[in-house]
C-alpha cells in the first residue's frame, strides 16, 4: 500500500508539473503574441511613414523639375537676346568704321576749294553716305533698345521664377518640418 500511495503521489505532482507547464507554455504564448502585435503595428507605422515620405520627396523632385525647366528656358531666351545684342553692336561698329572713313576724307575736299565743282559733288556724296551711316546708327541704336528691354523683360521673368521656386522649397519643408514633431509611442 505504501508503493500506491507513492505511486499516487507521484502521480499528483506530474499532473501539477503538467499544469504548471501547459499553464507557463499558454502564458509565453500570450506574451509572444502581444509583442508580435506590437512589432506588427510598429512595423506599418513606419511603412506607411517611409511611403509618405517617399511621395512627398517624388512630389519635390516633380516641381523642382517643373522649376528648373522653366527657368533654364528663361536662360535660352536670354541668351538668345544676348546674341541678338551681340550682333546689334558689331553692325554699330562697323557702322562707326564707316563713318570714321568717311569723316577722314573731309579734310581733303577742303584742300581742293579750286575744284569746286568736283568737291561738291565728292561732298554731296559724303554727306549722303554719312547721313545713310547716321540714320543706319539710329536703326541700330533702336533695336538695341528693342533687345535691352526684352532681355529687362526675360530678367524679370526669371526674377519671379526664382521667388517661385524660393517659394515652393520653403512651402514643400513644412509638412517635413511636423512630421519630425510626431512621435508615434508617446
Amino acid at each position: 500500500m505504501n508503493t500506491t500511495t507513492q505511486e499516487e503521489t507521484q502521480d499528483e505532482v506530474f499532473k501539477a508539473a503538467l499544469q504548471n507547464l501547459k499553464f507557463t507554455i499558454q502564458t509565453y504564448s500570450r506574451s509572444q503574441r502581444r509583442v508580435a502585435v506590437r512589432v506588427r503595428i510598429l512595423i506599418r507605422s513606419l511603412m506607411v511613414g517611409l511611403v509618405i515620405a517617399l511621395v512627398f520627396i517624388l512630389y519635390l523632385l516633380f516641381i523642382l523639375t517643373n522649376q528648373v525647366n522653366a527657368l533654364t528656358s528663361t536662360l535660352d531666351n536670354i541668351s538668345d537676346e544676348a546674341s541678338s545684342v551681340q550682333v546689334s553692336m558689331d553692325s554699330i561698329s562697323l557702322v562707326m568704321q564707316s563713318v570714321q572713313a568717311h569723316m577722314e576724307e573731309l579734310p581733303t575736299m577742303s584742300s581742293a576749294v579750286d575744284k569746286i565743282d568736283t568737291n561738291v559733288a565728292v561732298m554731296d556724296n559724303n554727306i549722303h553716305t554719312i547721313s545713310t551711316d547716321m540714320s543706319t546708327v539710329s536703326n541700330e541704336i533702336y533695336y538695341l533698345r528693342q533687345a535691352l528691354s526684352q532681355v529687362s523683360g526675360k530678367v524679370q521673368v526669371l526674377d519671379n521664377t526664382l521667388m517661385s521656386v524660393n517659394k515652393d522649397m520653403k512651402t514643400a519643408t513644412k509638412p517635413f518640418k511636423r512630421f519630425n514633431q510626431i512621435t508615434p509611442f508617446n
